[in-house]
């Protein structure tokens, strides 16, 4: 405990900590298209503050999962 972070990894961390903010961020807008009630806009306005992504990349994670979500519940409809 209270040790620091080898700088070494660092670069590591950041970009995991990216990957998984956008991952995070594409599952909720998803599940938020769909017939699941989701918090996806919070996760939006959540991302680029902590660092996880950038502005632009978050908006077209979120966009990319909303335009996937609704077709597949579409579908699911049918079925």
């Amino acid at each position: 405990l209270g040790r620091a972070i080898p700088s070494s990894i660092l670069p590591v961390c950041s970009a995991l900590n990216e990957s998984f903010g956008l991952a995070a961020l594409f599952l909720s807008s998803f599940l938020a298209a769909t017939r699941l009630p989701g918090g996806s806009v919070f996760v939006l306005a959540g991302v680029p503050p902590t660092g996880a992504a950038d502005l632009w990349p978050a908006f077209l994670f979120a966009t990319a999962g909303h335009a996937l979500g609704r077709p597949h519940s579409e579908l699911l409809g049918v079925l």
